[in-house]
């Protein structure tokens, strides 16, 4: 990897790290927020799930349950809970490295491409990690203890995995796109 690339995806991810994680605990909690959290708090995992659909009714537990989760290992304070959402929101820059490195990399069956090639999709792949980083949108929903970074990291894992199997094949990429899609619809 080109230093140019490796120096462009470490501006991503600090950058887009500090805009998800700094002063996570200024506002109060939302309703929703209220709500994902009366679910997470549950002392079960099946009392998350029917807590939720009780709280939050046609969604899956998926965030619930990493809340759940993520609550018995760093607490139930504001905080900590998004914390969650901004930890989801700064992996979400790195698959969007991926997808953006799989879409403009030379396809594996070319034989002797210029390393140029790889150069050039690798810098590509880190330019739009910066502009995801950067991204006003995702920045507030990743600040949220809320599903939203749990569904858009699903689908941008599912997305990553479609085009991995589109462009090489392979069951690793059939079964991903398979399995992510499951957990963002």
């Amino acid at each position: 990897m080109p230093r140019v690339t490796l120096l462009l995806l470490l501006v991503a991810i600090m950058l887009g790290g500090y805009l998800r994680f700094s002063d996570l605990g200024r506002l109060e909690m939302s309703d929703d927020e209220g709500a994902s959290w009366a679910a997470a708090a549950a002392p079960s995992l099946s009392g998350v799930v029917t807590l939720q659909a009780r709280f939050n009714p046609g969604k899956l537990a998926a965030h619930e349950l990493a809340l759940h989760g993520w609550m018995a290992l760093f607490g139930d304070r504001i905080v900590a809970q998004r914390s969650l959402s901004a930890a989801l929101g700064t992996i979400s820059i790195l698959i969007v490295f991926w997808i953006a490195w799989e879409l403009n990399r030379p396809p594996s069956d070319l034989k002797g491409v210029a390393s140029t090639v790889c150069d050039e999709a690798t810098i590509i792949a880190a330019l739009g990690a910066v502009v995801y980083a950067a991204n006003l949108v995702t920045i507030k929903y990743a600040r949220e203890a809320r599903m939203y970074p749990v569904m858009l990291a699903a689908i941008l894992l599912q997305v990553g995995f479609f085009v991995r199997a589109s462009r090489r094949g392979g069951m690793v990429g059939y079964l991903g796109a398979a399995v992510f899609a499951i957990v963002a619809t």
